[in-house]
Formats: structure tokens, sequence, C-alpha cells
């Protein structure tokens, strides 16, 4: 498969943006499955979502699949000029939005943090017409915002990111980002996320 990889600075800290092997998306769905409406699985009350479906599943990952997603994490950091660290997941959770639910605006503990996203059933077009956008005359719903500073003048401190399923976005883990709630009835959009440190010499 053709890895397109997009390492990039629209405002002030590096972002990085490309795809995840389609055959780790059919394991990442496969896991979901398997924890939805398990109350022991339920990892909401740890995060910042707003959003009623959140589950840990950082056990029941291959480790296949979490180095895929950590030579992803060095590739950037390499782009991004970082010096070179062994590094490890800490943390891996999913989390099933549906209509009106939303991710305020919050930061990540750690070094990286990384969404990806598993199953999208939302179309770009029919999310955005509706009145709640039409009223405020900006198309919002479902976007990923990324900020950064303060609005000044030819200063720009938002990075907008329609998601679509395979999307890895790789960024430090102190950056602020907010994913705006959809208004489509019976519909949802699967994400999973998590945070990256430097590996911890157990010994």
């Amino acid at each position: 498969m053709q890895e397109q990889v997009n390492t990039f600075s629209p405002f002030g800290p590096v972002l990085h943006l490309t795809k995840i092997d389609p055959k780790y998306i059919e394991e990442l769905n496969s896991v979901i499955e398997t924890v939805k409406g398990k109350e022991e699985r339920d990892n909401a009350g740890n995060l910042a979502g707003r959003i009623f479906e959140q589950y840990d599943i950082e056990d029941l990952v291959s480790d296949a699949c979490k180095n895929h997603i950590l030579r992803h994490a060095q590739t950037y950091g390499h782009d991004a000029g970082m010096e070179p660290y062994a590094i490890q997941l800490n943390g891996l959770w999913v989390n099933i939005q549906k209509e009106m639910e939303v991710n305020p605006m919050h930061s990540h503990s750690g070094m990286l943090s990384f969404v990806l996203y598993t199953k999208n059933e939302l179309t770009r077009a029919e999310t955005l017409n509706n009145k709640f956008d039409k009223a405020g005359d900006k198309e919002l719903a479902g976007l990923l915002e990324l900020h950064y500073g303060e609005d000044h003048f030819l200063s720009w401190s938002k990075y907008y990111h329609w998601p679509e399923v395979g999307d890895l976005i790789i960024f430090p883990s102190w950056l602020r980002h907010f994913v705006f709630p959809h208004y489509e009835e019976g519909k949802e959009r699967v994400s999973v996320a998590g945070n990256i440190n430097p590996r911890v010499n157990e010994g």
C-alpha cells in the first residue's frame, strides 16, 4: 500500500497526517465490536468527551497494530526534527460519536498524541447541511479543530480537518483540539485515540 504522508506546520506546532494500513482498521473495528456496551470497558469518566460510548481497548489491540502506529510517530518525529527516542503507547481508547455528542476543547498528557478513524457513516455534504451551521454562516459540523495561539492579523490559530476512514493525525500532546458535533440522527463516526511517551526501561 502506498502511504501518503504529510508532515506540516499550519501555525506553530508540527502536525502529521497520513493513512494507516487497512488491515489495522479491520482489526480495530473488530476489537471495538467486542467492547461495545461493556461496563468494565467504559472509559468516559477518564476522558474529556461528552460522548456516551468511550471504551478502553489498549490491552486488546495487537502489538503489530501498536507498532504500526509507533512507526508513524517515529516518522513524524524525524520529519519534525525531534531527537530520536524509543517510544511506547500509553493509553488507547475508542470514541463512538453519535449525533449531538461533542468532544470539547482539551489537550492530553504525554509527549505525542494521535487520533485515527476506523468508521464514518457521515458524508461531508449532508453533515454540513444543517440549521446550526446555516444560522452561524460557518460550516463546522463534524470537523476536528486543532487550535494553537490566538487569532491575529495574518496569523492563523485554527486548523480544521474533515476526518475520513484511515486518517491518522499525530500532534504534540499539549496541543488543544476540539471535535464539533454532527446532527445526523442514527449515524456515527468512530475514532481511536492514544498517547505516546518515551519508553521507560524496566528493571
